[in-house]
């Protein structure tokens, strides 16, 4: 693509491409303010946004699909479309799943997908690129063999259809604070590295001091492990693979503070106020609709301090405002711009209650 963003899709706009880097930015940071505004919140202080370079995903979902004359492409959809939008460059990608994108491209047999259209979500392993297939219409048997094909000659680790394993040459496995953690389909994983090592430190520093941490939809330890330096945790989280995953990792830990894991639906199941009184700090970081049943179990809490983590600055607002209204301060938060050029910002925020 030439004349306009050329990862468009990808960051769900390119509105924000055109921007100098100051002005960038600033939108960036107003997301954020807009958010808070919107439920009456002020922090004690809103930070700049940290900032992430480009081409460094090393997670992303890319579509394959075969054009009218045959030809596979790769790219992205359109903003609020259906439109497919081929892509040769990206500024956002990794090097790595970058040319493992092109040369998937390359391999695939002409005429061959049919009318299928694949989500491959990428990530990018200490092994080699961990791939999960998604194909609607349902690949005939024919396609399959020739996209499994195209996978292994590119050089895939892992490939799984809809969480399915179809082929495996090594367990994929990634780094988080020095310690191997397998992988499982689609991991819930920071897609930025950079952006990752900025979420840990600042919540490391919300909850220094503290003895005993809860980190709340822990995924693969993405918090608990760090953590496990100067803290006892006890880390939850709902997906079972996951759960397991990080339990095995942490089983390996040496010179470091025990980490517990428990796997439970925070949705259905919240921690109670009750359970944690426990912890004297509280680590979540939910998903995109936030944690409301989590927040409203936190809320009763009489002290301690928390660090929420968001990928959604209007659900983490919702929730900020129920803990704010219950007597908890809102402290600093962070934007952090992990998913460049988009409408979407990450932010870590402190809350601190007095007893």
């Amino acid at each position: 693509m030439s004349g306009a963003c050329p990862h468009f899709g990808v960051c769900g706009g390119c509105q924000l491409f055109a921007l100098e880097e100051p002005d960038y930015l600033a939108a960036k940071k107003k997301i954020v303010a807009d958010a808070m505004a919107g439920h009456g919140l002020a922090p004690a202080r809103l930070k700049d946004v940290v900032a992430c370079p480009p081409r460094s995903r090393r997670r992303a979902s890319i579509k394959l699909w075969q054009d009218e004359r045959g030809n596979t492409q790769t790219g992205f959809s359109a903003e609020r479309s259906h439109a497919l939008v081929p892509i040769d460059t990206c500024l956002v990608l990794s090097p790595a799943l970058r040319d493992f994108t092109l040369a998937v491209r390359a391999h695939v047999p002409a005429r061959v997908l049919g009318p299928s259209q694949m989500t491959l979500s990428l990530t990018v392993a200490q092994e080699g690129v961990d791939v999960d297939v998604a194909a609607k219409p349902a690949l005939a048997a024919a396609a399959r063999e020739a996209l499994v094909t195209a996978l292994r000659m590119t050089g895939a680790v892992r490939i799984t259809h809809d969480g399915d394993l179809i082929h495996q040459s090594a367990a994929p496995h990634v780094m988080l604070d020095e310690v191997p953690v397998r992988l499982t389909p689609r991991p819930f994983l920071q897609a930025v590295p950079q952006a990752q090592a900025a979420m840990c430190a600042h919540v490391l520093e919300i909850v220094k001091g503290a003895k005993r941490v809860a980190d709340l939809f822990a995924g693969l330890g993405t918090f608990a492990l760090p953590l496990s330096r100067r803290h006892a945790v006890h880390a939850v989280e709902g997906d079972e693979a996951a759960a397991a995953s990080l339990k095995s990792a942490a089983a390996r830990l040496q010179g470091r503070k025990p980490v517990s894991i428990e796997c439970r639906d925070l949705f259905r199941r919240p921690l109670l106020a009750s359970e944690l009184k426990a912890f004297d700090a509280i680590v979540l970081d939910p998903p995109f609709q936030g944690a409301r049943e989590q927040c409203a179990e936190l809320a009763r809490l009489p002290k301690g301090r928390i660090a929420y983590v968001s990928c959604n600055p209007s659900s983490f607002a919702r929730d900020a405002a129920l803990l704010v209204k219950s007597g908890w301060r809102l402290e600093a938060v962070t934007p952090i711009d992990q998913f460049l050029w988009s409408r979407q910002v990450e932010l870590v925020a402190g809350f601190t209650r007095a007893g």
